[in-house]
């Protein structure tokens, strides 16, 4: 069943002006549909289904484009955010060229090798102070040695603590 309206109607229900209704109808992609065209000194008459249908089609072609854009907006986004980190890497071996900037593995080499370092020359303080000082008894020694093994331990269990690590970096 066809219920046929005026252009008067088609604006009521496409909340727009009269001129907007005959600039829709003379689009070139997806014109306004007219069920009957007028003739001089009458009306185009418009078929309501047809109204509501190219309407709706009108909308949700609007409304995919506007997901189109956001998603060339995103593109562009992550492009950004590529271009950046590229960028920040760079500048990273930057720093390092200049040795303005360790990487973590050489810091890591540098702590073990000093480690290493003071550990042997923390295991032979007892046998200096008995060399230097030859009237210290053997449970005199044995405490040194035993304070000795105490920070050892205590040295062996510090771990990066990466909260500890100021705002400003």
């Amino acid at each position: 069943m066809t219920i046929e309206i005026t252009k008067k109607q088609v604006s009521e229900i496409l909340v727009c002006d009269i001129r907007t209704v005959t600039t829709y109808q003379n689009q070139a992609t997806n014109p306004l549909p007219i069920s009957r065209k007028g003739k001089r000194g009458t009306s185009n008459i418009y078929d309501a289904r047809a109204v509501h249908e190219w309407d709706l089609q009108r909308k949700i072609s609007a409304y995919l484009s506007k997901n189109e854009l956001n998603e060339d907006t995103d593109i562009e986004h992550e492009r950004f955010r590529l271009t950046k980190a590229q960028a920040d890497s760079q500048e990273m071996k930057n720093q390092v060229l200049r040795q303005e900037l360790a990487p973590l593995i050489l810091i890591e080499i540098a702590i073990r090798k000093w480690s290493e370092q003071a550990r042997s020359m923390l295991d032979a303080t007892p046998l200096k102070v008995k060399k230097l000082l030859p009237k210290m008894k053997a449970t005199e020694i044995e405490i040194i040695r035993r304070e000795i093994i105490k920070i050892q331990n205590a040295i062996s269990k510090i771990r990066l603590d990466w909260s500890e690590l100021p705002d400003d970096n």
